[in-house]
């Protein structure tokens, strides 16, 4: 793999300096920084093209980029689009160092041809030629470490976006995001953001950032819980029967540094109607001063070894506790996004409960 950091101009001198646009295109000629009178600006270059054994040409006005991140990938189709007319037959093009098959689609789904440095590429010129190549290997990844921002305490980046979905400045997010209890350093939320940014799941104008994929958003956030084991993220500690109820739990927050919910997988009964049994499983974030707390209130609390109500477990996973809802006995329950996260890494049943959960999270970004 290459792994290196690409300019414009290296971009240049490798796609022109190859035979072929994308097989079976062969370049008969390029012209590069041709000036547009119509709107004053230069397009990266005009590609002249003809199909091997035929006279046919076909001809591309090209707007190159050196990233190819889903929203460097959208900029580059809206310029591209913009040249259209200014030269007789010439389709738009983008031209970046790799097009994964998802950026392959959306090139479709816009109607703008597109090919990378690797072999990949879209071409439809209407009525003439189709041509769809795939599955070659990135050699251009980014050089710099990249930031997930759906897995860890960045995640809880995206998470804000679900609760409050637009900030006028980066320092109100960060300011807002301490005061839900997590104080990340404004560079990590920077980062993180930026990748929300160029995975098309925010948008920033003019310095506010709002969110703008809330569907991607909530899938991105699911697929990584289970994609990085966090649901495995539990030590199981002891069990418990609750003489007067679920609100004996309350007394936890005797400790205003300990950390606890109710998980989202037992709090599904709170969004939607969803038959369950067994113990309720609840998270802390310090086992031993959990239990020092539950066993102390010996008369409301009592160890078990079976048919318990509740199960203590540990963690220090902070999607669990993030959103989290205090009812009116002082008991804290997963919030609806972990509810969902939860439950979109289940049984079909949790599946099933999960899409409904999910309809009334986006349903809220509909008013």
């Amino acid at each position: 793999m290459v792994n290196k950091k690409i300019t414009e101009m290296d971009m240049m001198s490798t796609f022109f300096g190859r035979e072929y646009l994308l097989k079976p295109l062969f370049i008969e000629g390029v012209q590069t920084e041709v000036f547009v009178p119509t709107n004053g600006r230069k397009v990266d270059a005009l590609v002249s093209t003809k199909l091997l054994d035929s006279d046919d040409i076909f001809n591309f006005v090209v707007e190159m980029k050196s990233s190819s991140t889903p929203f460097v990938i959208k900029q580059a189709i809206a310029q591209a689009r913009s040249y259209v007319g200014f030269t007789d037959k010439a389709v738009p093009m983008i031209v970046v160092p790799y097009l994964s098959p998802e950026r392959l689609e959306m090139l479709e789904a816009e109607g703008v041809s597109g090919v990378d440095l690797c072999g990949n590429g879209y071409i439809n010129v209407p009525n003439r030629i189709y041509i769809l190549r795939t599955g070659q290997r990135n050699l251009y990844p980014s050089s710099r470490p990249l930031n997930n921002p759906y897995w860890g305490r960045s995640a809880m980046i995206g998470r804000l976006f679900l609760v409050r979905n637009n900030f006028k400045t980066l320092s109100e997010l960060w300011k807002v995001l301490k005061d839900y209890g997590e104080a990340l350093a404004i560079s990590q939320v920077s980062k993180a953001v930026q990748a929300l940014t160029d995975d098309l799941v925010v948008s920033k104008s003019e310095g506010k950032l709002s969110l703008f994929d809330p569907d991607k958003l909530l899938n991105k956030l699911a697929f990584n819980w289970g994609e990085k084991g966090g649901r495995f993220a539990l030590r199981k500690s002891s069990g418990f029967k609750l003489k007067n109820g679920l609100s004996s739990l309350s007394i936890l927050s005797k400790d205003s540094s300990l950390q606890w919910t109710i998980t989202g997988e037992s709090s599904v009964q709170r969004y939607t109607p969803f038959s369950q049994g067994g113990p309720k499983k609840v998270v802390v974030s310090n086992v031993i001063n959990s239990l020092k707390l539950l066993i102390d209130e010996d008369n409301e609390v009592e160890p078990v070894d079976s048919f318990a109500d509740v199960i203590i477990y540990g963690t220090n996973e902070p999607g669990f506790f993030f959103g989290k809802e205090t009812d009116s006995s002082g008991v804290n329950w997963a919030g609806m996004v972990q509810t969902y996260i939860e439950l979109a890494n289940g049984d079909a049943r949790q599946l099933e409960a999960a899409a409904k959960i999910k309809s009334k999270i986006l349903k809220e970004f509909k008013r």
